[in-house]
């Protein structure tokens, strides 16, 4: 009886710890992912991939198009330091002038002690495109501005030149003018001196602006030629400043087309 019972208790802790230990044994299950999830997760991945490529994308249109700028930026400067050293043109036109067509300005230049004029913002503009051009290495020479007055009434230019200009060994001399015309008017500047007239300039456009630059070497010298010691004392030299306009190679009256100066002149001397 004993026997029986002992045989019974080992049976059943054979049975109950077999299923335990063949479930330890043999592990979990592995676990597969469903296909949804991984489709997910493709399409994650591919989601990523594409927002980084149109990241990529977008920085190189970004630095192309800055590229294009500084491109066009740097054209446009070099044609402003190109028009500084642009050959003059020397005007003489046998056409008749109608009396109309034309506008005079008394320009007067004053020696001896300076009178000091502050620069106005077209000679600081200028003065900042020369040294543009140096940083680009471009056209460097040394500027040296002298700022006129203009009394819009009168039609009087004057100007203050400094008796040590004399002293520099100057190679180009320009009157420095900006005005209003109408964009398909032709502005032809001249200046007149003791009855001599000298008409070389140069000419850029934008628009309704348009600048002009004579050349005034003439007048240094004709200054330069003056006593030295009379140079501690004011004098003055008088000369006729005339804008003739024209348009389809025909001569028109000025004042029609409201022809004015924006700003008042100034001097640009380059040595």
């Amino acid at each position: 009886m004993s026997s029986f019972w002992l045989w019974l208790f080992v049976l059943l802790q054979v049975s109950s710890t077999f299923p335990m230990y063949v479930r330890n044994t043999s592990g979990p299950a592995p676990m597969y992912a469903k296909p949804e999830r991984t489709a997910q997760m493709n399409n994650l991945i591919k989601k990523q991939k594409e927002n980084q490529n149109k990241e990529r994308i977008e920085i190189m249109a970004k630095l192309t198009d800055r590229w294009s700028k500084g491109q066009d930026i740097l054209r446009y400067h070099r044609t402003q330091c190109n028009h500084m050293n642009q050959s003059w043109t020397h005007w003489q036109d046998s056409t008749a002038v109608i009396q109309d067509s034309k506008s005079d300005y008394t320009f007067r230049v004053f020696t001896g002690p300076l009178k000091a004029t502050f620069p106005q913002r077209n000679l600081f503009q200028y003065v900042n495109r020369v040294y543009r051009c140096c940083k680009l290495g471009l056209n460097c020479p040394k500027i040296k501005g002298l700022q006129g007055t203009l009394e819009y009434g009168k039609n009087e230019i004057n100007i203050y030149i400094d008796p040590d200009i004399f002293g520099l060994s100057i190679r180009r001399a320009e009157l420095h003018l900006e005005l209003l015309a109408d964009e398909h008017l032709t502005i032809i500047p001249s200046l007149t001196l003791n009855g001599h007239t000298y008409s070389r300039f140069t000419q850029s456009r934008s628009g309704y602006i348009t600048d002009l630059a004579l050349d005034v070497m003439f007048l240094l010298h004709a200054l330069k030629e003056k006593d030295v010691d009379s140079m501690a004392i004011e004098e003055v030299t008088e000369l006729q400043l005339t804008l003739y306009c024209m348009k389809n190679e025909l001569y028109v009256p000025c004042h029609l087309k409201k022809v004015s100066l924006l700003h008042s002149p100034f001097i640009a001397l380059h040595y």
